[in-house]
């Protein structure tokens, strides 16, 4: 089902929708607007409320934008790919598997990626960044710059290819 042009906001807009294509649209303050769906496609959207995607199952985000208050938006979920996105909020990703980004900026970055597997990150920078990817494990990430403390704590199977880390206390 295509949504497009549309604004949401409050409790649960999307609750359990599947199979869904989202074009240009704003997704308000509220909690728990994606929560429980599957195979959602999201292109030009505006997130702004908290837990969008809790417990998912393929998530396609392209040229969205994450506002701040979308904080705590991508956890429990599997198969999530955000590409050319920009992702204001913290605390984006936890306890979640099969990550991709591709040409993301997360500039406030801190608690993120925290007892995540299978993560790949290319063209992606990353900033306050502090405790980034607690617990995590296969992490692959190429093309990538990082400003934060103490990053890949207990972190397993890490592959960093062309990279700036600034960072101490890592590892």
């Amino acid at each position: 089902m295509l949504i497009e042009n549309q604004e949401f906001g409050g409790e649960r807009p999307l609750y359990a929708s599947h199979n869904l294509q989202l074009r240009n649209v704003t997704i308000h303050v509220g909690e728990s607007s994606l929560k429980e769906c599957s195979n959602i496609e999201a292109d030009d959207c505006c997130f702004e409320g908290k837990y969008v995607f809790w417990e998912n199952q393929g998530v396609i985000a392209r040229h969205c934008r994450f506002a701040p208050s979308c904080r705590s938006s991508v956890w429990y979920s599997r198969g999530i790919v955000y590409e050319d996105c920009q992702v204001d909020a913290p605390k984006m990703f936890r306890r979640a598997t099969e990550i991709s980004l591709t040409r993301v900026n997360i500039p406030d970055a801190q608690e993120t990626f925290w007892d995540c597997d299978h993560i790949r990150l290319e063209d992606c920078t990353i900033g306050n960044a502090d405790y980034l990817f607690m617990h995590s494990t296969d992490i692959a990430i190429r093309n990538y710059r990082q400003d934060g403390n103490y990053s890949f704590q207990y972190a397993k199977k890490v592959t960093i290819k062309n990279a700036i880390l600034n960072s101490k206390d890592s590892f």
